[in-house]
């Protein structure tokens, strides 16, 4: 079931991806799953439900379930309330709307938002900007993609890397080395 939810995840069928990994963490120790897999499952809902979903209340009310979990390791059941108080926060800050927002407000948000000195990488609780960061970097993607010819793309690029340094997601390659590397490439 895990292979099955990591191969969904990445060809992008999210849906049935975040049933299975729901799944796995609610049978999590009967089930015979190892922590880093759980914990690797948590990683997938956070990041889908930031980037993609963008939506606080139906993320807490699933982490609030996944907590619900007792056999869950202590540093999970921490990240777990950590990233609920995140998302809690996050209702009460302004956030646009990329299919009407314009370049100039997409790159002052970034702006805003984005700390060019922040180091931790982690999708733990040690990093308190993690959810924001998920949902600006979800917002700078869709930008890019419903307005592939903005003229603010190498500044998007840049931004979308910050995020990804910050987040260091792991997937099978850096993402925010490849951002870099269109932003370099198509914008020297």
């Amino acid at each position: 079931e895990f292979d099955q939810a990591e191969f969904l995840y990445a060809i992008q069928s999210y849906d049935k991806a975040i049933d299975l990994y729901t799944k796995i963490i609610a049978g999590y120790p009967k089930n015979q799953f190892r922590s880093d897999q759980v914990e690797t499952a948590l990683e997938r809902q956070l990041t889908y439900f930031s980037r993609i979903k963008r939506s606080p209340q139906p993320t807490i009310a699933l982490m609030q379930k996944n907590l619900k979990n007792k056999e869950l390791p202590e540093y999970l059941k921490t990240n777990i309330a950590a990233w609920i108080a995140q998302f809690e926060k996050w209702e009460n800050m302004p956030f646009i709307d990329p299919k009407s927002a314009t370049d100039k407000q997409v790159v002052d948000f970034a702006k805003k938002n984005i700390d060019t000195k922040w180091t931790t990488k982690a999708m733990d609780a040690t990093n308190p900007q993690l959810v924001t960061y998920l949902r600006i970097s979800g917002l700078l993607y869709e930008y890019l993609q419903t307005y592939p010819k903005t003229k603010v793309a190498p500044e998007i690029l840049y931004w979308l890397a910050i995020c990804e340094r910050s987040i260091d997601n792991n997937f099978f390659y850096s993402l925010a080395d490849l951002y870099l590397r269109e932003c370099i490439t198509q914008y020297p």
